[in-house]
């Protein structure tokens, strides 16, 4: 068994895609604009300020639903 198929890879790959500067909060929508999966996305630094590293951390059913497709389109 399989945890993604076809259709979850290309809504991953293709489907619309939102990045909120504010709170580095990474949204995925699937083909209706619902939101599909979504993720918090930071940085670590060194105590000289230099990039470590890159997080992308999921959210699970943590979801803000304020990051709806429609709502941040339409402003």
């Amino acid at each position: 068994m399989v945890e993604y198929d076809i259709s979850s890879l290309a809504i991953a790959l293709y489907g619309n895609q939102t990045k909120s500067i504010d709170d580095g909060i990474y949204t995925i929508y699937d083909t209706q604009n619902n939101i599909y999966r979504q993720y918090n996305l930071y940085e670590i630094r060194d105590q000289f300020n230099a990039l470590l590293y890159e997080v992308r951390q999921n959210r699970g059913n943590n979801i803000d639903f304020s990051k709806n497709f429609t709502t941040i389109t339409a402003q």
